[in-house]
């Protein structure tokens, strides 16, 4: 009866040794498991890290070789599209230069012309001389003293003469009519200028006499 007591006994104890080490063993697997599980987690979530970090990345390039892209699309077709506006722009402005310089020649050949025959119309016009006809050039063309080649000094006549060939000169234009709104209001004086005393002042003209006497000598 006592060895089935003792038996038993270790039978219990064998069996509560058994449970403890199964106990252990199961604490240490599922402690096991439970890192393994924290690092696979940790794991996820460095790769989850660094997909979002690379994507993010990705997404950048892309955005960045996209916009480059469509940049250089932008420029490619803005640069086309100036440079054929560029040379529309070349072409009209040389058409609009030859087209000014042909007027402009032809505006001068005209008034060269005009000046040259003018002195013939007014005498056709008007009767005045050609020989009376004093050509200026600016800003009147001509002054005329009607009756002067013929002696007729008791009926002299001057004249201002304008040769209009409808160049449309604004500047020319107000310098004519101011002129021509003084002469029609009388607004016009004689002036004799006598500089004999004014040369004495600023030069020598006994020197000068002198000097010029010692070169005909010389020559002579």
């Amino acid at each position: 009866m006592e060895i089935l007591l003792i038996f038993f006994f270790f039978a219990i104890l064998l069996a509560f040794l058994i449970f403890l080490l199964l106990v252990f063993v199961n604490e240490k697997e599922r402690r096991g498991i439970e890192h393994e599980k924290m690092a696979l987690v940790k794991r996820i979530e460095e790769l989850e890290v660094s997909f979002n970090q690379r994507l993010m990345f990705e997404l950048e390039r892309y955005k960045k070789e996209d916009r480059k892209r469509i940049e250089e699309e932008v420029r490619k077709s803005l640069e086309k599209e100036y440079k054929a506006l560029l040379e529309d722009w070349k072409k009209e402005e040389e058409k609009n230069i030859i087209e000014r310089t042909l007027k402009d020649y032809s505006l001068y050949i005209t008034k060269k012309i005009g000046e040259k025959i003018a002195p013939f119309y007014v005498f056709y016009q008007y009767g005045i001389n050609p020989s009376d006809i004093r050509f200026i050039g600016c800003p009147i063309d001509y002054i005329a003293f009607k009756g002067l080649e013929n002696e007729n000094y008791s009926n002299l006549e001057i004249y201002f003469i304008s040769v209009d060939i409808g160049n449309n000169n604004k500047t020319v234009d107000r310098k004519v009519n101011a002129i021509k709104k003084a002469v029609e209001e009388k607004r016009i004086k004689w002036l004799n200028v006598k500089i004999e005393g004014f040369l004495d002042k600023i030069i020598d003209i006994k020197e000068f006499e002198k000097e010029e006497t010692e070169k005909l000598v010389k020559q002579d």
